[in-house]
């Protein structure tokens, strides 16, 4: 019910995980965490890090080996950016074009293959009203990466010669990235 104000019906949520801790490595292992919100949106998330074997000090310690993200939204972004728009006093298409904005400022320092993967997100946020698929965001730094690591993330192309970072997207339309708001 948190959602109804927002115009999201009340839907049931299906939770699906399965993960393992092992603290003699200090390797968690998330192959599964799914939230379904039936008609609305499905979110997928796997990970593998090294150093948790515990939550104290897990943000100084942990460190990424693999994430993938999928994101498969059949109605909620249509209802969740105009609630968070009105609040915000704006139209839905400002906080689109604000967040195209930014991407493509940052699209503008980057190469061939983190241009192809950015492209995949602008145009997802573009079809907000009706994706045309799910976005799958992928990271696989080259080696592991911790928080101190993402000072990096502003250097060109180290989000994916760093972070190994992919996201597909079917309706993905190149120079998406770069193009920003139209």
């Amino acid at each position: 019910t948190v959602l109804q104000p927002y115009g999201v019906p009340n839907v049931p949520f299906d939770i699906a995980l399965d993960y393992t801790l092992d603290p003699a490595t200090k390797v968690l292992d998330v192959k599964t965490l799914e939230i379904g919100m039936r008609g609305q949106a499905k979110f997928v998330l796997s990970l593998a890090m090294d150093g948790i074997s515990g939550m104290a000090g897990a943000k100084d310690d942990a460190r990424l080996r693999t994430a993938s993200l999928t994101v498969d939204d059949t109605g909620l972004l249509g209802k969740l950016l105009p609630a968070w728009a009105k609040e915000e006093g704006v139209q839905p298409e400002e906080l689109v074009q604000t967040a195209l904005t930014g991407l493509a400022a940052f699209a503008a320092q980057q190469g061939p293959d983190t241009l192809k993967s950015l492209d995949a997100v602008a145009s997802f946020i573009t079809d907000w009203k009706a994706p045309k698929g799910p976005l799958v965001l992928g990271l696989k730094p080259a080696k592991t990466a911790g928080l101190s690591d993402l000072d990096k993330v502003a250097l060109p192309d180290a989000l994916t010669t760093e972070f190994g970072f992919t996201a597909t997207y079917p309706g993905t339309k190149a120079g998406a990235a770069k193009a920003g708001p139209k």
